[in-house]
């Protein structure tokens, strides 16, 4: 294990993750079968040709970076504000690719494969917090040219990287939630603690010396434990199938034991695409200094600081909601106070797109009200708040509202609704767990 002082300028962190594209592992480690009750598995070695073979991918530790996309990256920045202290020098002697664990009633025998750290004579017992554990290595495209994006890792815009056909051993980290994820869900207070949360996160750099994407440890990793980071929420939705979620040691989680809270859930998702249209907005008045574009840029903080709360195991979502509902009242009041100015603004940039997101911006604070406001109201209830939310269109999609309507939502008949949402959230065979209805497994 290569130890030293922490380490965290980009050209280091560039310059560490590219130097595993040079490594060419003779074989890797693979287990047969998924962790049984003692969270044990049993596991042997594949020569290169046969583990490339298996998963139906080319090893390739490296990046295929093509220069047009290159430059449409910025010249330079970096995700994260933490460091590393240290790295695991070759991936494929540390870490163990296992046959991922089924939960009871999925549609499948087998939901792909996932990634667990194993103690070798000359490792650590454990891995400490901030250790970089291996590159997430694929090639550099633009999401709008691949139909199937399960490996694709968005780094900027539609641009990102792409593991499916050629990458490394990060391809196969399993999605661990983050607490943020686990608020969203209910079940017994035990069950939620003992899912596995993300112990992982990616570290994105770019600079004029190149370009590098690493997964870097957030907390200590013990042998046997499961490897994973957040691929969020949205990434589920988007692909209209829910997750599974595992214990430390890779073991399922019983699927009827959680279910995710749709009130909570749409409203998450509200707030998500609210900060996504004030996002442009901003960066439509970067050059922009007023009172106006100040206090927007505020409004818009704040927003970021309570859903960074979120991710506290300190801050329950009930708490959450208080802190929204009272930041919602100041904030459509400060936000009618400089509509007139900031219009004007927009207007003379010819800027439609953020003229929208405003209109968006008021839409959705008052859902986001209605929504919080009504915590105890039945499954059908909850159903048809989420669809007169028009959660479908205004999830995780561009919204196409018409903006004449900004200020009115109108009901939709019950029936619709229940077959609205049992379309959005139908399970594509083989990738997760079948959800037996809408009220069983969506909805609270």
């Amino acid at each position: 294990m290569s130890s030293q002082s922490s380490f965290s300028s980009i050209d280091t962190i560039i310059s560490r993750s590219n130097k595993y594209a040079n490594l060419k592992p003779s074989q890797f480690f693979v287990a047969s079968k998924a962790p049984d009750e003692s969270g044990e598995f049993s596991m042997h070695t594949l020569p290169l040709s046969e583990f490339e073979s298996k998963f139906n991918f080319s090893f390739n530790d490296g990046y295929q970076c093509d220069e047009g996309l290159l430059s449409q990256l910025p010249k330079e920045f970096s995700t994260q504000s933490q460091g590393m202290k240290r790295s695991v020098p070759d991936p494929s002697k540390y870490f163990v690719v296992v046959p991922m664990d089924t939960p009871k009633g999925t549609l499948s025998g087998s939901l792909g494969y996932g990634l667990h750290y194993r103690m070798t004579p000359k490792s650590l017992k454990q891995l400490p917090e901030q250790t970089m554990m291996m590159p997430y290595a694929g090639k550099l495209v633009d999401s709008n040219s691949i139909s199937d994006q399960s490996y694709f890792f968005n780094v900027f815009g539609s641009i990102g990287i792409d593991a499916k056909q050629s990458g490394g051993l990060g391809r196969f980290a399993a999605h661990l939630p983050e607490e943020l994820e686990v608020k969203l869900l209910d079940g017994e207070k035990g069950t939620l603690e003992c899912i596995a949360r993300a112990n992982m996160d990616m570290k994105i750099c770019r600079n004029q010396k190149g370009f590098g994407m690493s997964l870097i440890s957030t907390s200590i990793i013990k042998p046997g434990q499961m490897l994973g980071y957040s691929y969020n929420i949205e990434y589920f939705l988007q692909n209209n199938f829910l997750p599974c979620y595992y214990d430390a040691k890779g073991r399922a989680i019983d699927t009827a034991s959680v279910k995710l809270n749709g009130r909570k859930l749409a409203a998450y998702a509200l707030v998500k695409t609210t900060l996504k249209e004030w996002t442009k907005i901003i960066n439509s008045l970067i050059d922009e200094e007023s009172e106006e574009t100040t206090k927007l840029r505020l409004l818009h903080s704040e927003l970021s600081s309570l859903v960074n709360m979120l991710n506290s195991p300190k801050t329950t979502f009930e708490d959450f909601e208080e802190n929204l509902l009272g930041w919602i009242s100041q904030a459509k009041g400060k936000l009618k106070s400089i509509d007139d100015n900031l219009i004007k603004m927009l207007i003379k940039k010819d800027d439609m797109q953020s003229l929208t997101s405003i209109k968006f911006i008021y839409l959705r604070l008052n859902m986001l009200s209605r929504i919080i406001s009504i915590r105890d109201s039945t499954i059908n209830d909850d159903i048809k708040l989420v669809m007169e939310g028009r959660y479908s269109e205004f999830s995780m999609a561009n919204p196409s509202f018409i903006l004449s309507e900004f200020s009115e939502v109108k009901p939709v008949n019950s029936m619709t609704t229940t077959q609205g949402l049992n379309s959005f959230f139908q399970t594509p065979p083989d990738q997760s767990h079948q959800l037996e209805s809408v009220s069983d497994c969506v909805l609270s």
